[in-house]
């Protein structure tokens, strides 16, 4: 499959699910079709029988998608991109507040 995309549409902060959602606009496609193409073996099986569970919905680990895939079409890694983003988010807040509240959440994406 060849993709309209360009790297530099991915904007600073800006969330996995919209990069998503962008690669699915720009190429025509929709959510079933990308699943298809993008999707981890698990969830093309998935597809092939309609149980695509909650469980595969979340857009911070994203194991639903074949990442290496991904990265190879896109020319960026997603998850090294919004790991970025939130690691700089949680930075502006206390240390304290970082290591306690915040670094709970981001550091189980790596």
């Amino acid at each position: 499959m060849e993709l309209n995309w360009r790297k530099e549409w991915i904007l600073p902060f800006e969330s996995p699910w919209s990069i998503l959602e962008k690669v699915k606009s720009s190429n025509n496609i929709n959510t079933k079709q990308f699943l298809q193409f993008f999707g981890s073996s698990q969830t093309v099986v998935g597809l092939k029988y309609g149980k695509i569970g909650k469980q595969y919905r979340e857009v911070v680990h994203m194991k639903i998608l074949d990442h290496g895939l991904l990265e190879e079409l896109l020319s960026t890694n997603i998850k090294n991109h919004t790991q970025k983003y939130i690691e700089e988010i949680a930075g502006m807040f206390p240390y304290y507040l970082n290591n306690v509240n915040v670094g709970c959440h981001y550091k189980a994406i790596a």
